[in-house]
């Protein structure tokens, strides 16, 4: 049996997706070439959850739209003018 440390002081996911995908690695499961593909759609996908979650947190003092039936043109206009 073997032990790996895996340590990154700055946090984030790369130590489990990191760790998983070595452990498929080193039981044979996979080769190299899909480990590190792995390990980048990993990256990716966590990238995202992260971006979708920020987007549904704006800031409370950003102005909100309610109102269902908007016009985007003239919303898009308001924020373009000087």
């Amino acid at each position: 049996m073997q032990t790996i440390l895996i340590a990154n002081p700055k946090g984030g996911s790369g130590k489990t997706t990191l760790a998983t995908n070595i452990a498929g690695w080193l039981a044979g499961s996979w080769d190299r070439d899909a480990m590190v593909a792995m390990g980048q759609q990993a990256t990716r996908n966590y990238a995202k959850r992260q971006f979708t979650w920020m987007r549904n947190q704006p800031p409370p003092d950003w102005q909100r739209i309610e109102a269902k039936d908007y016009d985007v043109a003239s919303i898009f206009a308001s924020l373009l003018r000087d």
